[in-house]
């Protein structure tokens, strides 16, 4: 059975995905006008030896948007995060095509530190 690219992005949108990955820098926390915060980190996963990763950009709302902060404080901090994730895909200018992966968190869980050479 083959999927319709609008079918398959509307089965990820649905359903609630866990990633496993390490943050490339620290979680950004932003507060809104209205009062609600939101807190943001870009996450690789790893798919493998050989494989380029995959690149999501994981966010949280309200309270745990503050944990997210305040956890993922560092680079390379190793985060599991479950939610729904939202596809977007457009063309640059130089006519290449860009999809951006956009998780928003319904639960994370700081797995560990990245290891240091030493």
């Amino acid at each position: 059975m083959t999927f319709k690219p609008s079918t398959t992005q509307a089965i990820l949108e649905s359903a609630e995905q866990t990633i496993v990955g390490r943050s490339s820098k620290p979680a950004e926390l932003k507060f809104l006008d209205g009062g609600s915060s939101v807190a943001s980190v870009r996450v690789a996963v790893n798919m493998g030896r050989d494989q380029d990763a995959h690149w999501f950009d994981v966010e949280a709302w309200g309270d745990l948007a503050e944990q997210l902060a305040n956890q993922i404080s560092e680079k390379g901090m190793l985060l599991k995060a479950s939610g729904r994730i939202k596809e977007s895909s457009w063309r640059k200018t130089d006519g290449s095509d860009v999809i951006s992966l956009k998780m928003t968190a319904q639960h994370f869980e700081v797995l560990g530190k990245k290891e240091l050479p030493f």
